[in-house]
Formats: C-alpha cells, structure tokens, sequence
C-alpha cells in the first residue's frame, strides 16, 4: 500500500477513491459474510480488475501484462495511453478556459475589490472603487485607493459601473 502524501497529490486523489471504494463494498456487505466469505478478498480482486476509464485496461494488465480473469497475456500499448491521456487533459482544459474571461482593464479604470469571504449581513460584497495603475500578463493589476497601492488579482476585482 502506497502512503499518501502532501508531495503527490494526484495520488492522494486516487488513494482517496479506492478507500472509498472499499468502504463501500464493505458497509453493503454483512459482517458474517465478510467474515464468511473473505470480503477483502474479492474486494482488492475487485479493484485489481475494474477497468480505469483513461487508460481503458485494468492495473493488474498494465502491471503484469495479464487480464485477471481470462488469465491471457496482453501488451498495453503505452503510446495509446499516453495520447489517450492527453487528450482527456486538453479536452479538460479546454472546458475550463471557455468559463473564463480575458482581461480588458486598463491604465486609469475604475474597479470594486471583492470583499473578505465573510462579510456580515448589510456588509457590500465589494469595496472600492480602486484606480488600476498598471495592468499585468499574468493576471494581476496594481490598483491605488487613496495613498495605497497593491497588486490584486482579476478574480478578485469588478469593473465599478456609476
């Protein structure tokens, strides 16, 4: 068993869904019968065989290059997983950039800063408003309230609309 770490956390991810996995299969079935029928057993002959929905093999195939069930020898074709992957990671990618927006401040707008995450009842949501001093590539823009300026990011800010 592979410990879970603060330095992996893609592992930490899929540790976390075969806990729950076996969790799962454990709290379906009967005490007696886990003891009975050796539950842990089939539950990790389970997992070994489930199919993983990249790679579209099962582990104990990558791994050893035989199927548990049919107990045949296969080669996984790692190129095909490789590009197979990566075309899931662009797909992903690309869902996640049609949600945001490009950047159109500029040098003397006016903005609203977001508020703390807990603002009390009749608090604003934004406070403000900011003058942008200088707008930045990597998403930040350095705005002036009064006699302070500071570097704010573009998810926190709002155009100010009068």
């Amino acid at each position: 068993m592979k410990h879970i770490t603060t330095g992996n956390p893609q592992a930490n991810a899929i540790l976390e869904l075969v806990y729950q996995t076996i969790a799962n299969i454990i709290q379906t079935m009967n005490i007696l019968q886990m003891i009975l029928d050796g539950i842990l057993a089939s539950t990790m002959f389970e997992l070994c065989a489930t199919v993983h929905t990249t790679t579209q093999f099962t582990q104990t195939l990558l791994v050893f290059g035989r199927d548990v069930i049919l107990n045949t020898r296969l080669e996984a074709n790692w190129h095909l997983i490789k590009e197979r992957k990566q075309k899931l990671i662009n797909c992903g990618n690309q869902r996640e950039n049609r949600k945001r927006r490009e950047p159109t401040y500029k040098v003397g707008d006016k903005v609203l800063l977001k508020n703390e995450w807990k603002t009390k009842f009749n608090q604003d949501s934004f406070k403000g408003p900011y003058v942008i001093t200088a707008v930045r590539n990597n998403g930040t823009v350095r705005a002036t309230c009064s006699r302070v300026t500071n570097t704010y990011n573009l998810c926190n800010i709002r155009p100010y609309r009068k």
